[in-house]
């Protein structure tokens, strides 16, 4: 019994071994280190659409470094994929905070709790950040079974990708929420600033989708924080 153990735990050590690597990468104040491993999940055949924002893999750097790698969002399992030597590669989520994209693009790894009271890291994207205030936002894409048609009169429905609504975060100091959309919820979370929060939404008629009016809201945010 104890052989096939100490066999059983070989295995596996190599097994892990072979699935988990690092490489290093320069970091603005010294070497980092960018860990990956590789993935075991089969890819799903004959689905529809796509689980990434963006196929193509894209330059960006890692957790504030200087070395760019080619990297990609997954945003229906959020993780960041890398591509090295033709290899698909997934980079561990904590160890691979923040991504730099070339395009100006930003993802950070936030700490949020969804409305179920769960808490969860995920890959956000970066609307606008300041000192005291912060908006981010979470893309997604969801995945639905093929369905049969269930009488000759239905008509079936193929495995499907499918872009979802994005969700938006604010961020206030180190809490995390999701964005309110009311006057009296800012004014829940800023009670001394009743007056100017009832001011300024009178003064502006915010989107709360237009990511240009959040930007904005962020700067009169981080001014009464």
């Amino acid at each position: 019994m104890k052989k096939t153990t100490i066999v059983l735990s070989t295995l596996l050590l190599i097994s892990f071994s072979q699935t988990f690597a690092q490489i290093s990468a320069q970091g603005v104040s010294g070497t980092g280190i960018l860990t990956f491993y590789k993935s075991n999940s089969d890819k799903k055949a004959n689905v529809v659409g796509s689980e990434y924002i963006e196929e193509e893999f894209k330059s960006a750097r890692v957790n504030g470094g200087t070395q760019a790698f080619q990297i990609r969002f997954n945003a229906h399992t959020n993780v960041m994929e890398y591509k090295k030597d033709n290899e698909n590669l997934i980079l561990v989520k904590k160890n691979n905070t923040l991504f730099e994209f070339s395009d100006g693009k930003v993802y950070e790894l936030i700490s949020h709790t969804d409305k179920k009271g769960k808490e969860t890291d995920d890959y956000l994207v970066v609307v606008k950040k300041d000192i005291n205030a912060s908006i981010y936002k979470l893309e997604r894409v969801t995945f639905t079974e093929a369905r049969p048609a269930s009488n000759t009169y239905d008509t079936a429905t193929p495995a499907q990708f499918k872009r979802a609504t994005d969700t938006y975060f604010l961020k206030i100091k180190d809490v995390v929420t999701e964005l309110p959309t009311k006057t009296k919820e800012y004014i829940k979370l800023f009670p001394s600033k009743e007056a100017e929060i009832k001011a300024y939404f009178k003064a502006n008629k915010i989107n709360f989708k237009d990511e240009a009016d959040l930007i904005k809201l962020t700067t009169f945010l981080n001014s009464i924080a």
